[in-house]
């Protein structure tokens, strides 16, 4: 009979079992590396366009945040010129009053019946001193002067006999509140003004 000797066979067998699983431990380590590497150059160049990304914002960010500035400024403009406009509105409202005021007074005042000696404003208040024929004339203006939209709150302070060359007159004092028409000032502004 015909005898193999199987022992070289085996051992070639085991080594290259042995050189086998060295290749694929080694292939399998060059593998991973190559794995890493390219997960390293990948997130490297995420990370770079993360950090481009980040200084275009912080460039951006920089520009809006001078332009909310450059905003806030004519803001501050617009609002100054608001202010200055309504202060010139007041002015210019302020400049007609008195006229309107002693307008209307002329106007409600009963003619050839009473005259005015006096007229004093304080603030909103207005006092009138004058002379009448009788107390009918006295009510009579003060009725005129409620029915005015320049005047409220009308009130009789003095009326009294008066003997005015050699006539016999009323005296009278009254207080009202003068209110300009389409004014939106408060009292409070207006007091302070």
């Amino acid at each position: 009979m015909i005898r193999i000797n199987l022992l070289p066979v085996r051992a070639f067998r085991r080594k290259e079992n042995v050189r086998r699983q060295v290749s694929i431990y080694f292939l399998s380590i060059l593998f991973m590396a190559g794995l890493l590497a390219f997960a390293f150059v990948h997130f490297q160049g995420v990370l770079n366009e993360l950090n481009d990304e980040k200084a275009t914002l912080a460039q951006e960010e920089k520009e809006l945040q001078a332009k909310v500035k450059e905003v806030q400024q004519l803001q501050k403009e617009e609002d100054d010129l608001k202010e200055k406009l309504e202060t010139i509105a007041k002015l210019e409202k302020r400049r007609r009053g008195p006229v309107r005021i002693l307008d209307e007074i002329s106007k409600r005042i009963p003619p050839q019946k009473a005259y005015l000696l006096d007229m004093v404003q304080n603030k909103n208040t207005l006092t009138l001193k004058g002379v009448a024929m009788d107390n009918e004339t006295i009510a009579l203006f003060m009725s005129n002067l409620e029915a005015s939209e320049y005047f409220k709150d009308v009130e009789l302070v003095r009326s009294a006999q008066e003997i005015r060359n050699e006539i016999r007159l009323k005296g009278f004092s009254v207080n009202c509140t003068i209110v300009m028409p389409g004014d939106e000032m408060k009292p409070e502004a207006a007091d302070k003004s």
